[in-house]
């Protein structure tokens, strides 16, 4: 509650949700660091990656500046710096040298037609869903199987809230479908 209640004023003065979600997405990260086993870092990492990521290339497209929302760690650190410095082409690009290569290559395309990101935040979601799948099959007894679990309840909680919004805002079921993860 107090995360959320600290950037109202930034959500109210830039009609953004940006402030909201990213505040919510490192209060989750800053409870993780002190609890996670070994096990759990390189999850820990690819979740920070992918937020940042994701949280990068929103801002690019709203023109935020994205140094206060970015979250400390990850595999791509080092490499943060450069992406915050090009523009959501270049970002891509710098993502293709990265295990995230496959998934900018894919988008950049579709970034490049529709100036839409909403496939590349998918493809993101699914390469977190590939790896605590991956690992869940080499380790069926442990935590990545109730993580993996999880995960996909909670995506199917956000394709149904996606659903009952496209369907309060008429949006056809060809629509639908291209938001849905």
């Amino acid at each position: 509650h107090d995360v959320l209640e600290k950037k109202l004023p930034e959500y109210r003065e830039l009609g953004n949700l940006l402030p909201l979600e990213n505040s919510l997405d490192k209060h989750l990260i800053d409870s993780w660091r002190g609890i996670v086993s070994k096990d759990l870092r390189r999850f820990v990492e690819i979740k920070i990656d992918t937020i940042n990521i994701r949280t990068l290339l929103r801002c690019k497209v709203s023109g935020i500046p994205s140094r206060d929302y970015l979250i400390e760690g990850g595999y791509l650190q080092t490499r943060m710096k450069d992406m915050e410095r090009g523009e959501v082409k270049d970002v891509l690009e710098i993502l293709d040298k990265t295990p995230y290569g496959k998934a900018s290559r894919e988008a950049m395309s579709e970034y490049e037609k529709t100036k839409s990101l909403v496939s590349f935040e998918k493809k993101l979601e699914s390469e977190v869903m590939r790896f605590l799948k991956e690992n869940a099959i080499l380790r069926p007894l442990g935590v990545f199987s109730v993580i993996s679990f999880i995960n996909a309840k909670r995506r199917e909680v956000k394709n149904l809230n996606t659903i009952v919004i496209c369907k309060h805002h008429d949006i056809p079921p060809e629509g639908i479908k291209e938001i849905l993860t």
